[in-house]
């Protein structure tokens, strides 16, 4: 059996499903955001380790020894400066936060290039402008921090010990390169950022550590289980939700709302309308996909025939065009080898990040937890 944790915005969710796909068990865990000032918005780390604890426990049930492995999805964008184990060093910085609006200046003044290969508008509440109002408000803690993490990653820190991140949440980041699917290291050089921050980049489908016999204890389940990398909740749901090819559109509605429509290929948005989210490894071919919302409240179209869809250019297959929830991040997606954790069998599929992982993230539509 395997374990999905999906860390939302207002909750976490645990699911675990047998072999053949099916709900075993399932569980909610809530917890809070704060709201220091006026547009800020921030969530203690701890009350989502806290609430991974207590889903976990109750979705597992009985079967908390037959699970074999766990995968995680989460909001996208925020960030949580942590020392090497992952004890925070501040609460995380949300999504909804619009603390930078002066940060994006920064972006404003890169070159056509630099912001062309980052495929995203710069926006408020993405990961590049959060490090910079760090960096500029709160040095001590910028300096002191071994990593930037997004939310799920810093779940998987803290159930591993070992940092990690994938695609589908980097690229969301205001960071990452499209065209070398790595951290964008001219531009951080130009924002004069700290590379060594940022996680290694794994694969959706890839093992990215084994948990802890402390998270073990933690979550009610044996220890030494694999954990892979999972992918960003917009991502997660759009795969489970089943859009791997052009045709399909899917509308969640929760703490954001996206559109989200798959192409065949990448189209950056020259407009800088849309933006973009990487979906993880796929077992049968790629798909990309399209997600926009005019960031006030309603939605627009995106697709073959709309006004705002980017003219199909070229490049590499297997990309995505978005506005989740007024921001987004854009990148490739990447055909990966898919094994189980025990003796690391390849299996024809991915092991959670299409299981347990895509479908903890699918349970959150409607729900308050982008």
């Amino acid at each position: 059996m395997f374990l999905g944790i999906d860390l939302g915005t207002s909750s976490l969710k645990a699911l675990v499903l047998d072999v053949d796909g099916a709900i075993v068990g399932r569980a909610a865990a809530s917890y809070s955001m704060s709201a220091p000032q006026p547009g800020w918005s921030e969530s203690d780390p701890q009350d989502w380790w806290q609430a991974a604890g207590i889903a976990a426990r109750q979705a597992a049930g009985d079967h908390a020894a037959e699970i074999a492995a766990i995968g995680l999805s989460g909001q996208m964008h925020g960030v949580v400066l942590s020392d090497d184990m992952g004890q925070p060093l501040r609460p995380a910085i949300l999504w909804p936060d619009v603390r930078t609006r002066r940060q994006l200046d920064a972006y404003r003044e890169l070159g056509q290039d630099m912001r062309r290969k980052l495929a995203n508008p710069p926006a408020t509440g993405m990961a590049g402008p959060t490090l910079l109002w760090l960096r500029d408000h709160e040095r001590p803690q910028y300096r002191a921090a071994q990593w930037a993490l997004q939310p799920k990653d810093w779940l998987r820190l803290r159930l591993t010990h070992e940092a990690a991140t994938e695609p589908s949440d980097a690229s969301a980041t205001l960071l990452y390169d499209l065209s070398t699917d790595y951290w964008a290291k001219d531009v951080l050089d130009a924002l004069d950022l700290r590379l060594d921050l940022l996680a290694p980049i794994r694969e959706s489908a890839e093992i990215c550590g084994v948990l802890t016999r402390e998270a073990a204890e933690h979550l009610g389940v044996r220890p030494n289980l694999p954990v892979v990398g999972g992918a960003a909740d917009t991502a997660a749901a759009a795969i489970a939700g089943g859009l791997l090819d052009p045709g399909p559109a899917q509308l969640t509605i929760g703490s954001g709302a996206q559109v989200v429509a798959p192409r065949d290929r990448l189209a950056i948005d020259s407009t800088a309308r849309c933006a973009g989210a990487d979906l993880p490894a796929i077992p049968h071919g790629r798909a990309n996909a399209a997600f926009r919302s005019n960031g006030e409240g309603s939605l627009d179209r995106v697709g073959p025939g709309s006004r705002s869809r980017s003219p199909a250019a070229g490049g590499a297959r297997g990309h995505c065009v978005c506005r989740p929830a007024g921001a987004g991040g854009i990148a490739r997606h990447r055909r990966s080898e898919h094994r189980l954790a025990s003796g690391g069998r390849r299996v024809p599929r991915s092991p959670l990040a299409s299981v347990a992982g895509r479908r903890a993230g699918a349970a959150r539509a409607g729900d308050a937890g982008q």
